[in-house]
């Protein structure tokens, strides 16, 4: 259910994970909820061990935060118009 066009961030983590800040705000802003870690294995066709890894490297570096255990308790912590390509459909 994510949407297309994704950006980058000016900084934070190298890779995908780039990506995915975006993509996250974009789902939160369309559904009014965070995504659960299988929405963004099935986006970005990578594993969901590859998915955990990434939402630990954002957490680490305190770009996100999530509770252990509870399903769609990703909140961002940039900014919304720090995140290139945010605001593309």
């Amino acid at each position: 259910p994510f949407s297309t066009g994704l950006g980058k961030l000016k900084y934070g983590p190298p890779g995908q994970s780039r990506l995915l800040m975006p993509s996250i705000h974009r789902y939160i802003t369309k559904f009014g909820r965070a995504p659960a870690e299988s929405d963004i294995q099935g986006h970005f066709l990578v594993s969901a061990p590859s998915v955990n890894a990434m939402m630990q490297t954002l957490t680490k570096k305190g770009l996100i935060s999530r509770i252990p255990g509870v399903p769609r308790s990703i909140q961002l912590l940039v900014p919304a118009h720090l995140l290139s390509g945010a605001g593309e459909q």
